[in-house]
């Protein structure tokens, strides 16, 4: 009996263990978002269309020590999803390549998760400025206010001293 209760107790942790997920600020660097752009470090404009029908909003971007590894946090406005997209980069390089997503267990966020990765897969070119802001190209195309002018969709962070 003893024997039955240890293999369970043991699948329980391993099952619970198997559920936490990294996000941003589980990194060495961690910025917060500030806001969406058309040109680096201009002014701001609202989000992309794809992004508004979402409902969502983009939290913190953490960055690991070595700068090889960048975790993107992304919530629902109704807080109940919580989305982080996992993104490696080649030394020497300014192209944040997708490696993977990860959202809470919730069952309805599945559909929030797949819609995200379709935006987050392509990835992300990015500048860094004065080392506290950092402006991330959108490597997907999207509608919004940007169509107009550059074309470009820029999300940016800034670390919060």
């Amino acid at each position: 009996m003893n024997k039955i209760l240890i293999i369970l107790l043991t699948y329980s942790s391993l099952t619970f263990a198997s559920e936490v997920t990294p996000q941003a600020s589980d990194m060495k660097f961690v910025t917060d978002f500030t806001n969406f752009a058309c040109k680096s470090f201009r002014d701001k404009v609202s989000a992309p269309n794809e992004i508004v029908d979402l409902q969502v909003e983009f939290t913190k971007l953490g960055i690991s020590s070595s700068t090889r590894r960048v975790l993107i946090d992304i919530k629902s406005l109704d807080n109940e999803c919580h989305y982080t997209a996992d993104y490696s980069r080649k030394k020497g390089t300014t192209t944040l390549n997708y490696e993977k997503s990860y959202i809470n267990n919730a069952e309805s966020c599945l559909e929030l998760k797949n819609k995200l990765d379709e935006i987050m897969t392509p990835g992300f070119k990015y500048r860094i400025k004065y080392n506290a802001y950092i402006s991330m190209l959108f490597l997907k195309d999207l509608d919004g206010q940007c169509e107009s002018t550059s074309g470009n969709n820029l999300i940016e962070f800034q670390w919060m001293l």
